[in-house]
């Protein structure tokens, strides 16, 4: 319709829609920057904070510690996507992990689309454009998505292997 519309995700979205709560599937943050916005391409995306440190406690030695995840009163891992690690330098977590990896899924179909873009005729144009729409194994829609790791990892190496033809 010629808006502009950015991604945006807080408190408010539960499930069945994905977020990036400590309570949430890691996969389910994967998916909001790659899948999903290869799937319905907003002009950006916009997150209020990623390292609200709620905890006082730093991490200083793992697997067990006394940080909390608590952003909030009812919220767990909102505006926590680092920890607070020593000498208060930040440390990733799943969340930020996942962000990564939906941003660089998101890369590859930028990619390829420019590679369509390219060369429309080519033969493996058509299933080059298959991929970009998604396929509906890795998101049908906002509340329908994959929680199968193996599903993304092979709409991603199916765009690879275009990539690297």
């Amino acid at each position: 319709a010629g808006h502009k519309v950015w991604w945006y995700y807080a408190c408010d979205q539960k499930a069945p829609y994905a977020n990036a709560f400590t309570e949430c599937q890691p996969i389910e943050q994967r998916l909001l920057m790659g899948a999903k916005a290869a799937r319905w391409r907003p002009e950006g995306f916009l997150y209020y904070q990623i390292a609200y440190f709620n905890s006082l406690d730093c991490i200083t030695s793992g697997p067990y510690t006394k940080w909390s995840p608590r952003s909030w009163w009812r919220e767990h891992g909102d505006a926590t996507w680092v920890a607070v690690g020593p000498e208060g330098m930040p440390l990733s977590t799943l969340r930020f992990e996942n962000f990564r990896d939906g941003v660089e899924d998101l890369w590859y179909a930028e990619l390829l689309r420019k590679k369509l873009e390219a060369a429309p005729s080519a033969p493996w144009a058509a299933k080059a454009k298959e991929l970009l729409a998604v396929p509906r194994s890795v998101v049908d829609t906002l509340e329908n998505y994959t929680d199968d790791a193996d599903a993304v990892y092979r709409w991603r190496n199916a765009m690879a292997d275009i990539l690297s033809l």
